[in-house]
């Protein structure tokens, strides 16, 4: 056997040699084709966090205008109230003087003359006029504030649900 390993010794050494680069290449690539796919992996990890923080920035400019909406929405309701309170007002300011120019003619000396009762009667028919006006207008002024009511709160429901989406997304 001695003179075996003696005769045969170089080729021994190059099976050997060849072996252990064999195997040497087979683990070199099977690191490279594993680290190309951690790559891989890792690259596909980043895009899909790209594309959720987009997406999140969508959600967050979407909830913004929303909440945009919704200020304007509250706003333009208090600037209606505030004017249906200021109408409101006059209103009753109107019928108190109306009220007080009333009993001021009847309550007059019993020597009045034709033209001063011709001349009520056109102010009382002018203060007709002008109260039923404001009563339309009024009435006008109701049901754009109820209008916008309505808008207000659909506005603030859509924005509650989209904000209820956005919070489930986030846990």
């Amino acid at each position: 056997m001695m003179l075996f390993i003696k005769q045969y010794w170089k080729v021994i050494l190059i099976a050997v040699l060849l072996l252990g680069s064999n195997y040497l290449t087979k683990e070199y690539v099977s690191r490279g084709y594993e680290s190309t796919i951690a790559e891989m992996n890792v690259d596909g990890l980043k895009q899909t966090l790209e594309m959720q923080k987009l997406e999140l920035d969508k959600q967050k400019q979407t909830i913004k205008s929303l909440q945009e909406v919704n200020n304007n929405a509250k706003q333009r309701t208090d600037k209606i109230n505030s004017d249906l309170i200021a109408a409101n007002k006059s209103l009753e300011l109107f019928k108190q003087k109306l009220r007080s120019m009333s009993s001021s003619r009847e309550g007059g000396d019993s020597t009045t003359s034709i033209r001063s009762a011709a001349n009520a009667a056109t102010d009382k028919l002018v203060l007709s006029q002008l109260l039923e006006h404001c009563a339309e207008r009024y009435k006008r002024m109701a049901e754009t504030a109820d209008r916008s009511r309505a808008a207000g709160l659909s506005c603030e429901e859509q924005y509650q649900s989209i904000r209820e989406v956005f919070n489930g997304k986030e846990k």
